[in-house]
């Protein structure tokens, strides 16, 4: 059926599209902008396409029976703006291609390790020159389904039939459409390529001529798919955007995922000659990637889109990126480390470096502070007062803000208790319940895969 069936002109509000379009002007509740805006919209198209499968949804322990019992209503809002998004996205690519005669020419590549292996999609550098003409038609389709979200939120319930049908249509609309078929090829190829270039030499010169080379060479562009969408929710947390609209990019992160664990389990450690030690790298990049995607989905994410506070919404989402970004990382580098051990991953990523270090510093402090506490709890009045709220005050304006956003808060108010106790009455349970804290959050940090190889050399308390 026709996206334009369900709701005839007279119903459309006259200034619909310079309102929906009216904030792509302000720089006010907009998504953040990847250079290359093709790129977006091929993200963008996958994700909401994603959003509406029951599976990649954040569910506890994956149990999908409340769905029917569900308000959809809330992850209507944030489909809602994300169309809204994609829209504007696909308007921008008319002006620029009214401009420049295609959407895609032939200066378009499509980088990849794939393309390390000589190999190519035909199908995927088909120019289509009169892109134009079908980025319009996909607009409106998207503007529809705009208007359509605007309709159902209306209601005070939204059920899941009406939440799959407008999945339904979406998907419909997706496959009918070529110019979206384009930009999500191109946005998986190029998304394909974009780990730090020191991968793309170790799978020139010491994967590619492998008898798992090209099993290898997939799994690398899977991880740096995954990377480059949690680097858009990145940049969301980092610029203060509206934070529930990367919920469909977790999705698409899910799906994604969900790809590399099948391409490994199914393909990669099947292969003929494949060496044990390769396989134990990917078997445990598999099982490292379960278990993360298991904290994030069943648990970290569950709830969110039904959240108020905006400072929880943001500490789950950027544990849920940290773990993530942690997992898929922490597996490239050991992949290519498995061909070249002299690889340092500190060099890989700009980050990896950086949050080792971090990870290094925090973990041992606040094993110290740990320690600090148990002392002034044992020691009660023999022990000084104004040692404990220095090394307090030093620890949070130190190292403590390398915790998790989320944990921010829960630290802050032990030691403002602390800080703020009279007489040992009043401070020994205070010291007693911040102790089993810090003892439960340094186990925490110390399960980080950055320090997976890093045993904890424990400090000299005296010194």
């Amino acid at each position: 059926m026709e996206i334009a069936t369900l709701i005839s002109e007279q119903n459309k509000p006259k200034n619909f599209q310079a309102r929906s379009f009216a904030s792509d002007t302000t720089g006010k509740g907009n998504m953040v902008d990847f250079s290359d805006p093709k790129l977006e919209l091929g993200m963008w198209l996958m994700a909401v396409r994603g959003y509406f499968k029951p599976q990649n949804q954040a569910v506890p322990e994956g149990d999908y029976s409340g769905a029917y019992a569900h308000n959809w209503k809330n992850e209507i809002k944030i489909m809602h703006r994300c169309l809204l998004r994609a829209s504007q996205l696909s308007l921008r690519l008319i002006h620029s291609t009214d401009e420049q005669k295609s959407l895609f020419s032939t200066a378009d590549e499509f980088p990849n390790f794939s393309s390390l292996l000589e190999q190519s999609d035909e199908e995927a550098k088909d120019i289509d020159y009169e892109s134009a003409r079908a980025l319009l038609v996909l607009s409106e389709a998207l503007n529809d389904l705009v208007l359509v979200c605007e309709i159902a939120l209306e209601s005070r319930f939204v059920g899941f039939q009406t939440w799959t049908s407008l999945g339904n249509i979406l998907r419909r609309e997706l496959e009918r459409s070529p110019v979206a078929k384009k930009l999500i090829r191109y946005a998986r190829h190029v998304s394909a390529g974009k780990l730090p270039p020191m991968f793309h030499t170790v799978v020139r010169e010491k994967v590619q001529n492998t008898i798992v080379g090209t099993e290898v060479v997939l799994v690398f562009e899977q991880i740096s798919r995954l990377l480059e969408w949690l680097g858009f929710i990145e940049q969301t947390l980092e610029k203060d955007r509206p934070l529930k609209q990367t919920l469909p990019i977790f999705s698409l992160v899910n799906e994604e995922a969900q790809t590399l664990i099948d391409l490994i389990d199914n393909r990669a450690i099947k292969l003929e000659g494949i060496s044990q030690d390769l396989f134990d790298t990917l078997d445990g990049t598999s099982y490292a990637v379960k278990m993360e995607l298991k904290k994030v989905f069943a648990r970290e994410l569950v709830g969110v889109s039904e959240l108020k506070h905006s400072p929880t919404i943001y500490g789950k989402l950027e544990n849920a990126h940290g773990l993530l970004q942690n997992a898929f990382q922490q597996s490239a580098v050991g992949l290519a480390q498995a061909f070249d051990r002299n690889l340092d991953g500190g060099r890989l990523f700009d980050n990896f470096q950086t949050r080792l270090e971090q990870s290094l510093l925090l973990r041992k402090e606040l094993w110290i502070v740990m320690q600090v506490v148990r002392k002034a709890e044992s020691e009660g009045e023999d022990f000084s007062t104004a040692k404990l709220h220095d090394g307090l005050v030093s620890f949070r304006n130190g190292s403590m803000r390398y915790l998790m956003f989320k944990d921010w808060e829960a630290s802050e108010r032990f030691i403002d208790e602390v800080i703020s106790a009279r007489g040992v009455s009043e401070l020994t349970p205070v010291l007693h319940r911040f102790g089993a804290y810090l003892e439960t959050l340094h186990g925490q940090i110390c399960m980080r895969a950055v320090l997976a190889e890093h045993l904890f050399d424990y400090p000299d308390l005296e010194n």
